[in-house]
């Protein structure tokens, strides 16, 4: 009976299991079983690829993941998102995507050509009650954005077409390295994040157990 019972509360506890690979901390533990509470912390560290950190760096270069995520500029902003929690106020996040497949749906376009930059954009989505479709994606670019710059290195978008999307295109990502070395004199911190959106930087002494180096 004690694993019929256990069977039944690991089955009922599948779905958050499957939500805590993707998104850890917005899923609750259910205290109902240890059982299921150990099963719950085991996926989210399977998952989750944490990547510990000293402090904030002044550059990260990361990606969107590859294929499928860095097929549109719409997907791979999710690499950009994920950098901006690695990288100092005032910083720069390099991101490489090739975005084969343009920028994204229509509606995710349009709200780039009626708000010229990311302080607009933010501003009318704060203060207005209307909500567009794909809006969340260029919301997370625009905060993003407020907290360092964006620059994309893509051969599937012409420099044009990148500068009207809120970030600054290069020719390669060694072009902005060297680029943002300039603006960092002295010891310029560079962080690496190869896999994009399926890292999460996080702060030693927030995550509060050993983690991999930090910036180099």
């Amino acid at each position: 009976m004690a694993n019929a019972a256990l069977a039944m509360t690991v089955s009922a506890f599948i779905p958050c299991l499957l939500f805590a690979a993707l998104a850890p901390e917005s899923c609750a533990v259910l205290n109902a079983d240890e059982e299921a509470s150990r099963a719950f912390e085991e996926a989210t560290e399977a998952r989750v690829l944490w990547y510990g950190i000293d402090r904030p760096a002044d550059v990260v270069v990361t990606s969107a993941g590859g294929y499928p995520l860095d097929a549109t500029f719409y997907q791979a902003v999710k690499g950009a998102v994920t950098a901006a929690g690695a990288v100092r106020a005032g910083g720069v996040v390099i991101l490489a995507a090739s975005l084969s497949e343009g920028v994204g749906s229509p509606e995710f376009q349009d709200l780039f050509r009626l708000h010229a930059d990311p302080e607009t954009f933010l501003d009318r989505t704060t203060h207005s009650p209307e909500v567009h479709v794909d809006q969340w994606q260029a919301q997370m670019l625009a905060q993003a954005e407020r907290r360092a710059e964006v620059w994309v290195y893509s051969d599937g978008l012409s420099s044009e077409e990148l500068g009207s999307l809120y970030v600054k295109p290069l020719a390669s990502p060694e072009e902005g390295i060297d680029r943002a070395r300039t603006m960092f004199p002295g010891e310029c911190s560079i962080l690496y994040l190869p896999e994009g959106p399926y890292v999460v930087p996080v702060l030693r002494e927030r995550r509060g157990q050993a983690s991999p180096p930090g910036p180099a």
